[in-house]
């Protein structure tokens, strides 16, 4: 994990890489893929169909006619005058991620921490292009981006991928 190099305050910035559908034939799921800033390690993590569509469209800037729950969230801070200042994926209990939204006021700067799924605080993050940071003790559920066959990279004539590589295909538009 050359290159990786949390933060003072032990968190690892990270990005949205994209949405994925995983697995083959009946048995597949919805992926967020999160890519460390220096775009060698992803962390998975697993969401379900619903969520997985609305981060989609937050980082498309859809806007539905009528709003969604996390374009209400949204509007709700707004009109109490708070902001996601970041999210953070803060750990993982019993195989479970969790994760926390830091807000601000723009009246007195005054902060609120705020339990969230991983995968709530990332649909929020998107709308809000808020940063999302990981704890570093992240790192052993991160992996080799190299290692995905993501449809952005099989294009890349310069990558070889082995038996091993795992190839992931979205139905979402990344």
């Amino acid at each position: 994990m050359a290159g990786l190099v949390p933060r003072a305050d032990g968190k690892i910035k990270m990005e949205v890489l994209g949405v994925y559908k995983v697995g083959t034939g009946q048995e597949t799921a919805d992926v967020v893929f999160l890519v460390d800033e220096t775009k060698q390690l992803v962390l998975p993590i697993y969401i379900d169909e619903p969520i997985a569509v609305m981060i989609q469209l937050g980082i498309e800037h859809v806007q539905p006619h009528r709003p969604m729950t996390h374009d209400l969230i949204m509007s709700m801070l707004e009109a109490t005058e708070f902001e996601p200042e970041y999210i953070s994926i803060d750990g993982m209990i019993k195989q479970v991620y969790t994760a926390t939204l830091h807000l601000r006021s723009l009246r007195d700067g005054h902060r609120l921490r705020i339990d969230s799924r991983p995968s709530d605080a990332i649909a929020l993050a998107v709308r809000a292009d808020c940063e999302i940071l990981a704890d570093e003790s992240l790192k052993e559920q991160m992996v080799p981006r190299k290692s995905l066959k993501l449809p952005d990279s099989a294009s890349d004539p310069g990558q070889d991928f082995g038996p091993d590589d795992q190839r992931i295909d979205s139905p979402y538009g990344v």
